[in-house]
């Protein structure tokens, strides 16, 4: 129009084609993002860069394919490069954590109401009561959220309370994603929250090792609500597993999933140690994050080692053959 408006008769255009493996929004990203001029263009700001970002997730997950935190990262690095760190770090939590995250990590934003946490537990037959209400059975059920250090100042004056009374707590969690990288963040920080409530009952232990009264015999470890996708069975409460096989890793649950990747690709065939890895690889990766390709084949073994033990796969052979029982 402004060309028209100023008697222009010709101007001058740019025609692009894609080359192949790539589309449109490929295309916009180099063009809108990395070749934009700087500073003479209109700049990309954060929210452009947030934006093409998601959508350049989106189009992955079109094609079929899996991405990692590692492969968020490349992209801001690649396309956010006139960023400063701060941002660039920003971008790639948050791009991540909305198309990527939140796709395999349910979050849940009430604890009360017809959709709440609260209303979940009471269909599974578990009635969450605070800390002020009266109760009149011999177990009571709460329900705290992990994430936070603060739910023992909530929680030791009730349970205390109720111990003095007769009535066993069952305690309950729950996490919010917002604050755990993925399913094995999630798990693990369950299991700190209760071994920081044991180790405090190991202390008064200590204090009163005279009294008659074990606080143990009133604590009870209960239930939490599915919050990995493809590891939980999401139509009931999910146990809390305390004793982890080792620091830091959470094979206790992940087994399982690992038992049904497997058993989905190989059914009763047999498969090696490597055809294992690389059929896990794709949703392991999107749920757990690991240091190198060394730790990743480290845990894998480990729960093809716990279904050994569990005798639900046998090894065939010295050259890594598997096949199930």
């Amino acid at each position: 129009m402004w060309y028209v408006a100023h008697n222009y008769e010709w101007m001058l255009v740019d025609v692009y084609s894609r080359n192949e493996g790539y589309d449109d929004g490929d295309v916009i990203d180099e063009v809108g993002l990395l070749h934009q001029p700087q500073p003479d263009g209109t700049e990309s700001n954060y929210d452009d860069y947030l934006a093409r970002g998601q959508e350049w997730v989106r189009r992955q997950k079109e094609k079929g394919i899996i991405i990692t935190q590692q492969m968020v990262d490349e992209w801001v690095d690649k396309f956010a490069v006139n960023e400063i760190a701060v941002n660039r770090t920003n971008l790639k939590r948050q791009i991540f954590k909305k198309e990527v995250k939140d796709s395999f990590l349910t979050n849940y934003t009430q604890r009360t109401g017809p959709n709440g946490i609260v209303e979940i537990y009471r269909k599974n037959g578990y009635i969450i009561l605070d800390g002020g209400a009266d109760v009149t059975t011999k177990v009571v059920d709460r329900l705290y959220e992990a994430s936070q250090k603060v739910w023992i100042r909530d929680f030791l004056p009730v349970f205390l309370a109720n111990a003095a009374d007769g009535i066993t707590t069952r305690l309950n969690f729950y996490v919010n994603t917002t604050n755990v990288a993925d399913g094995d963040e999630l798990l693990q920080t369950i299991s700190v929250r209760i071994k920081e409530l044991r180790q405090i009952l190991d202390s008064l232990d200590v204090i009163y090792f005279d009294s008659k009264v074990d606080l143990r015999d009133f604590l009870v470890i209960g239930k939490r609500p599915p919050q990995i996708d493809s590891v939980d069975d999401y139509t009931k409460l999910q146990d809390i597993v305390e004793d982890l096989q080792t620091p830091g890793k959470v094979f206790v649950t992940m087994w399982k999933m690992t038992q049904t990747i497997l058993q989905s690709h190989f059914g009763s065939n047999c498969f090696t140690a490597l055809e294992a890895y690389n059929a896990i690889r794709p949703i392991r990766y999107s749920i757990s994050k690991f240091k190198n390709e060394e730790s990743y084949r480290g845990t894998i073994l480990a729960e093809l080692q716990t279904l050994r033990d569990k005798n639900i796969l046998t090894f065939v052979n010295d050259n890594g053959v598997y096949h199930f029982n």
